[in-house]
C-alpha cells in the first residue's frame, strides 16, 4: 500500500494507519496500491456491517 485516503503511509505503523481505514457502513475507502511489477493502481472499497 502506498496511500490510504490520499495520505502516504510508507513507513508508518499499522496502529497509525488503522484509524484511516475505519469506515461506517456505506462509506468508501480509497487506497493506492503497487503491484510487484511496479504498476500503481487505485481501489475503492465500500464498508459493510460485520
Amino acid at each position: 500500500m502506498l496511500e490510504v485516503e490520499g495520505q502516504p503511509i510508507l513507513g508508518k505503523a499499522a496502529a497509525d494507519i488503522a484509524p484511516l481505514m475505519k469506515k461506517a457502513p456505506g462509506e468508501t475507502l480509497l487506497m493506492k496500491l503497487k503491484r510487484t511489477s511496479g504498476d500503481v493502481y487505485t481501489v475503492r472499497l465500500t464498508a459493510t456491517r460485520r
